[in-house]
């Protein structure tokens, strides 16, 4: 069996393969192939290669329900399939509660992780409690954000390693990445784990592994994610019951 991780080129290789020795192929479909998907004009060459690939693939495997509708809309039916994280990661946490609130964020410091929403949030917080950021990662965007967050209590940490970002994790009471474009992202499943109210953006990511407003706060725009990261912030009632719950 062959498991190609995208459709192009990577499925295409896999439909060769299964053409020539009759080995059966599962593949895997990113958001990146449905963005490709969506420019693409439907009579061009490129896009035919995409259908087919697709059409002669034993099992589909998508990461979350954004995934799985949008096949669904082209004709493909698919397996909703999450990425996991260990099991050590689950413990009970003491409570996070009480004046200060630490909030993260995780990825790279790139357009698409929207991590100017997470500064321009808290710059706009206009409540009491105390807060401390800390922002992970590097990237092109590093110096902007960083002079961007200027007059807050924001530490910006660079690249670390996978144990200090447990470590964060574990200190934060809030995490908070309104990434676009997103395949899975397991740093999500880790602030879970440890008990974050984690905030993400709807129709990426781990869309339709939680339920929203229960489990995990998801916003679509820069305003309904402010809304959404002062409501954490203010009540630890909320806080509290959606890290519980995720």
């Amino acid at each position: 069996m062959t498991h190609a991780h995208f459709i192009l080129p990577d499925g295409y290789l896999a439909l060769l393969i299964k053409k020539v020795y009759d080995i059966p192929y599962i593949l895997s479909v990113r958001n990146s192939d449905l963005k490709y998907m969506d420019i693409l004009d439907s009579d061009s060459r490129i896009f035919k290669q995409y259908l087919t690939v697709l059409k002669d693939a034993d099992k589909i495997i998508v990461h979350n329900r954004y995934q799985y509708d949008k096949l669904k809309v082209y004709g493909f039916e698919s397996r909703i399939i999450a990425h996991g994280i260990e099991k050590e990661l689950f413990f009970n946490n003491q409570s996070k509660n009480g004046e200060g609130i630490i909030i993260s964020s995780i990825g790279q410091l790139i357009p698409q992780k929207n991590i100017d929403w997470v500064i321009n949030g808290i710059k706009e917080y206009r409540g009491d409690k105390k807060i401390k950021l800390f922002v992970a990662g590097g990237g092109m965007l590093r110096k902007e954000l960083e002079l961007s967050a200027t007059g807050l209590d924001a530490v910006f940490l660079g690249t670390i390693s996978h144990k200090e970002i447990i470590n964060i994790l574990g200190e934060s009471s809030i995490f908070a990445l309104p990434s676009i474009n997103e395949t899975f992202g397991l740093v999500y499943l880790e602030a879970t784990a440890l008990k974050n109210a984690v905030i993400a953006s709807k129709n990426t990511g781990i869309w339709g592994h939680f339920e929203d407003n229960k489990e995990m706060l998801f916003c679509d725009s820069y305003e309904s994610f402010r809304d959404k990261l002062h409501l954490l912030i203010d009540n630890d009632k909320i806080r509290s019951e959606i890290a519980e719950s995720g």
